[in-house]
């Protein structure tokens, strides 16, 4: 069966239960976690799939690499990945989960290139920006990127407002290279 099928059926069932148990919200931060814990540790996925690991470590190492989640959901739902043996498709479950609660409950996630430490009232004042564009709650991913020298970028919603230097002055000669 496809993988794709396959991971948003079991994302789909975990959000119902999920739901069920109040436990939505945590069983999305537990699996944000996983996610960032695929893109950072390149060994995840090889010792998850070993074979000569025990199923006790592979859930203590999914449980770890989602942040130690104290809901009973997401532990539970790793034990039935486990033993019905898709944890080669544990990553784009947790893709799937993420973007079904997302949508569920109009989440945008968003991110925000700066190239210095902003206030918190100015990422206030921009998620306010953005919320008031889309009608939907705001989730900021915030980098830093010294190579946009000042201002910021903001990608939401298919849509990206620079307002960098960098930016600014690749406009710029864009524009003189043109009337050359």
């Amino acid at each position: 069966m496809d993988i794709g099928i396959v991971s948003s059926r079991y994302a789909k069932a975990l959000f119902k239960y999920a739901n069920e148990h109040k436990e939505a919200a945590l069983t999305y931060h537990a699996m944000d976690r996983l996610c960032l814990s695929f893109s950072e540790v390149e060994t995840l996925k090889d010792s998850l799939q070993n074979p000569v690991l025990a199923d006790t470590k592979k859930f203590n190492l999914l449980v770890i690499a989602s942040g130690n989640p104290t809901g009973k959901c997401i532990q539970e739902f790793f034990r039935l990945v486990i033993a019905k043996k898709r944890l080669e498709m544990i990553h784009y479950m947790a893709i799937s989960y993420m973007e079904l609660y997302r949508r569920e409950n109009h989440l945008i996630q968003s991110d925000l290139t700066i190239a210095a430490d902003l206030d918190e009232d100015i990422v206030g004042r921009l998620k306010e920006l953005v919320k008031e564009q889309t009608h939907c709650d705001i989730e900021f991913k915030v980098t830093t990127d010294k190579s946009i020298i000042g201002g910021f970028i903001l990608d939401f919603d298919s849509m990206r407002y620079d307002a960098s230097i960098q930016g600014k002055l690749q406009r710029i000669r864009k524009r003189l290279l043109s009337t050359r």
